[in-house]
């Protein structure tokens, strides 16, 4: 084991983040008006981990499935037969996704 859950401020907003030539350090702004800094930022939600509430109306006239990763289903899905798209913006999110839906996906 890493370790690692020690170091990460779980049910927390940052507000902000500097990094700081001078101490070669992130500083950082939170929600509650405190403020700390590290020596690393690591960006680990995506945009598109909650479901846009705008794309409500669209969605009521699309007859396919449609999955989130915040509410991915607890049982297998298989896009056999079906078309697939996958939207986002974290690349590898993008190809783990298509590895683990088409095993015969191959990347170029």
């Amino acid at each position: 084991m890493i370790g690692i859950r020690k170091h990460v401020l779980f049910e927390t907003t940052a507000t902000g983040a500097q990094f700081s030539l001078s101490s070669h350090k992130w500083d950082f702004s939170l929600e509650n008006g405190s403020t700390l800094s590290s020596k690393y930022l690591v960006c680990a939600i995506g945009v598109t981990s909650q479901r846009p509430r705008t794309m409500d109306k669209e969605l009521k006239s699309f007859n396919g499935d449609v999955y989130f990763p915040s509410n991915w289903p607890h049982y297998d899905i298989s896009p056999a037969g079906k078309d697939v798209t996958v939207i986002g913006t974290g690349s590898t999110a993008v190809l783990h996704s298509l590895r683990s839906l088409l095993p015969q996906y191959q990347s170029s």
